[in-house]
C-alpha cells in the first residue's frame, strides 16, 4: 500500500508543474487574441476616420469593440483592462493592462517580463 501511495506522489509531483505551465500558456493565448482584437478595432477606426487615430482607446468603445478586453499576464501582473496612454513607448511601463501610443495608434501589452517562450510580452 505504501508503494502505491509513493508512486502516486511521484506522479503528482510530475503533473502539477505541467498543469501550471499550461494555465500560463492559456492566459498568454487569451491575451494575444485580445491584443489582435484591439489592433483590428483600431484599424477599422483609422479607416472610418480618414487616417486619424483615436486619442484614447475608449474612443473605439462601443462602436468598434464592445468593451476593452482584459490583459491576462498571469504571475507578473493582475488581470487588467487598464490603459496607459503615452506619446512614446517608455512612460509607465510594466504595470499590466494595455499600453497605447497615441501618435502612432499602436497598442501593446504593458509588461516587460518574458512569456513561456522567453519573448518579452510587450513585443507581441
Amino acid at each position: 500500500m505504501m508503494v502505491v501511495v509513493a508512486i502516486m506522489g511521484i506522479m503528482a509531483a510530475m503533473v502539477v508543474p505541467k498543469m501550471a505551465d499550461q494555465m500560463r500558456r492559456s492566459a498568454e493565448g487569451s491575451t494575444k487574441g485580445s491584443l489582435a482584437t484591439l489592433r483590428s478595432a483600431l484599424l477599422i477606426y483609422f479607416a472610418d476616420n480618414i487616417g486619424e487615430d483615436p486619442s484614447d482607446l475608449s474612443a473605439i468603445v462601443p462602436k468598434y469593440i464592445s468593451g476593452l478586453p482584459t490583459a491576462k499576464i498571469g504571475e507578473y501582473h493582475s488581470n487588467s483592462a487598464d490603459v496607459v496612454n503615452a506619446a512614446a513607448f517608455g512612460a509607465n511601463p510594466d504595470v499590466g493592462g494595455w499600453y497605447y501610443v497615441t501618435p502612432s495608434g499602436t497598442v501593446f501589452v504593458n509588461c516587460l517580463h518574458t512569456d513561456t517562450k522567453d519573448a518579452v510580452v510587450s513585443t507581441w
